[in-house]
């Protein structure tokens, strides 16, 4: 988060706790106390293995720190440019269908706090370089929302 120019002081405050059982990944409580929680034990970490799926620790941790970010930083997701970028406002509960030309993951279809994270965790895995098979004008635009953050 640093060498993106992602951290901030707030980020810095933002516990990061373990809990022995989850259903999740992890979870971040956005409008709450804005815990990070991961917990050892994940119920969709073992199904998902089981269907020969991996998501990293790592990528889990950047996209719930995208959920933290938005909660510390809500100003830049709450703002216009957040809907342009994502086509709904951030806390709207609307779910899409998946397409591969509109998402960086199924999972980002979600909701548009979910379609954040994703793309926030998309671009620190990938350095801030736009994966080719994720170059469509829809998923550019959150790209380049998620870049602006840095500055």
């Amino acid at each position: 988060l640093k060498r993106y120019g992602f951290w901030c002081d707030k980020l810095s405050v933002v516990p990061v706790r373990q809990v022995p059982v989850g259903l999740a990944y992890g979870w971040q409580y956005y409008q709450g106390c804005g815990d990070i929680v991961i917990p050892q034990l994940s119920f969709i970490r073992v199904f998902d293995r089981i269907r020969g799926v991996a998501i990293s620790l790592r990528d889990t941790i950047r996209h719930e720190y995208a959920h933290a970010f938005a909660h510390t930083r809500d100003g830049f997701v709450n703002s216009g440019k957040f809907v342009t970028a994502f086509g709904r406002a951030h806390d709207s509960p609307d779910k899409d269908y998946y397409e591969k030309d509109l998402y960086v993951s199924p999972y980002a279809a979600n909701d548009a706090s979910e379609d954040f994270a994703e793309t926030f965790m998309f671009y620190l895995k990938h350095q801030g370089k736009l994966p080719e098979r994720l170059d469509t004008p829809t998923i550019k635009k959150k790209w380049d929302f998620v870049s602006d953050l840095r500055r």
